[in-house]
């Protein structure tokens, strides 16, 4: 936000407000990405006693990870599809490299138990923290009359694992994995997912995700579209934008809640 004024960021923040809850108002349906936008996906690294490696091994393993997910998806022949487990296991092997860890030595820490670095990381990464504006999300719009749901490229058991981890069992109404399509996001046929697992249509559904590439293929499918930009990002150089951006899941519980009022 560096060079804009207070009244510049004040009136933007307004505009989003503005722009989410005319898209709440809109839905039936709220569907969240799951991994970087319920759940950090650095966390991992950073809890499994790495030190100053610990954000080197999360950027190579997240970049990997969906690198891996894109070309997977473009390769003649294709897609040629695994569980995304198997692509989280692969990409970490690269990470590991890359950041110069013996992923076979002892792993340190309260809780490392014995095992191996890598199999420290790969147990912590099933266990990924949520972020700490997730559950009042997800309570809120569930308060406000709105489905919820999770569609992610993340295996069914990795998805179950972490929402386990976090205690939101009861407040989604559906998790979606791209293992039944057998074939990664932006791929269309993961969005058409949402509407034959919901029956709903497309303009029925918003849409949020941290990725920004993830929300310019839900736009271009047809979703209502939130990018919740945690990091300040400036998105991925590819066609389409966001119906509104946000700078985290409070202002998506805010307006949640506001319809909730509304409806009373």
């Amino acid at each position: 936000h560096k060079g804009l004024s207070r009244s510049t960021m004040a009136a933007a923040r307004a505009a989003a407000r503005d722009g989410i809850e005319a898209l709440v108002r809109q839905s039936k349906v709220i569907v969240f990405d799951a991994y970087g936008t319920l759940f950090d996906v650095q966390a991992a690294a950073r809890g499994a006693g790495l030190g100053p490696l610990w954000p080197k091994v999360a950027e190579v393993w997240r970049t990997q990870q969906l690198q891996a997910t894109w070309l997977r998806n473009c390769l003649p022949g294709g897609p040629a599809f695994v569980p995304f487990w198997t692509v989280t296991q692969e990409a970490l092997e690269v990470a590991l490299a890359a950041a110069g860890v013996d992923g076979s030595a002892p792993a340190t820490g309260g809780e490392a138990g014995g095992v191996t670095i890598r199999e420290r990381l790969l147990q912590l990464y099933k266990e990924l923290e949520a972020y700490d504006d997730v559950a009042d999300v997800l309570s809120k719009a569930q308060a406000a009359g709105r489905r919820t749901a999770i569609l992610s490229n993340g295996s069914k058991d990795m998805l179950g694992d972490a929402i386990r981890a976090a205690s939101l069992e009861d407040k989604l109404d559906a998790v979606i994995s791209a293992d039944d399509a057998a074939v990664f996001k932006p791929d269309s046929r993961v969005y058409d997912l949402v509407c034959s697992s919901l029956g709903v249509r497309p303009e029925e559904v918003l849409f949020v995700s941290s990725n920004n590439w993830d929300v310019k293929g839900a736009a271009a499918y047809g979703f209502a579209t939130a990018w919740c930009n945690r990091k300040g990002s400036a998105g991925d150089a590819i066609p389409g934008s966001p119906d509104v951006v946000i700078e985290s899941l409070v202002e998506l519980a805010e307006a949640c809640a506001a319809q909730a009022t509304k409806s009373e």
